[in-house]
């Protein structure tokens, strides 16, 4: 709003404002009148848990879709096993031992 024929500031200049106007972005300023080039962020969707089997590094909007590791027995063989387990601990099963468990039998 510049006039050339101003001859005394009366308070109406209307200075840019650079920053993102793409209301999609993670950093969109309302304020800004003048588009940054490349000041956008938009959102990349995904896990951005870094303890999760799913993460994402480039992710920077988590989407709940973070898949954390279960320690548990994954042998479906073990007495123990843990079908929501995603991660086996060393030695974790327990397998069955067959045999005869009657104190008074002769092949106890």
């Amino acid at each position: 709003n510049y006039d050339s024929t101003a001859n005394a500031v009366d308070g109406s200049c209307v200075l840019p404002v650079e920053g993102c106007l793409s209301t999609g972005a993670l950093n969109y300023d309302s304020k800004a009148t003048i588009d940054s080039t490349g000041a956008c962020v938009f959102p990349v969707r995904g896990c951005t848990d870094s303890t999760a089997l799913n993460f994402i590094s480039a992710a920077n909007s988590d989407d709940g879709s973070c898949v954390l590791p279960v320690e548990g027995c994954l042998s479906p063989l073990a007495t123990n096993y843990d079908s929501s387990a995603t991660i086996s601990l060393a030695n974790s099963c327990v397998f069955p031992v067959l045999g005869c468990m009657d104190s008074t039998a002769l092949n106890y």
